[in-house]
């Protein structure tokens, strides 16, 4: 099964993860997300592999996020203690 872009940010968002374009394009720049085939008119074809990286990708941006809020969160209170 292939899909086009918005076909892949569509199905990701039925999922409950929101991300755009340019998330996905960084994503593979960056080789977070294996980049997917070009089709004849040049664009990208994305496949179940790559739903499945986008998701561990994802998890990891939201794990990242609850513990840098975590670490804000117990620097303030810290602070407020002295």
């Amino acid at each position: 099964m292939t899909m086009g872009f918005k076909e892949f940010l569509d199905t990701l968002a039925s999922e409950g993860i929101h991300l755009e374009e340019h998330n996905i394009r960084y994503a593979i720049k960056r080789r977070r997300i294996s980049r997917p085939v070009l089709d004849p008119s040049l664009r990208f074809l994305f496949e179940k592999k790559h739903l499945e990286e986008a998701r561990k990708l994802h998890g990891k941006l939201r794990a990242n996020v609850s513990a840098t809020a975590t670490a804000t969160a117990t620097k303030a209170e810290t602070g407020r203690a002295k």
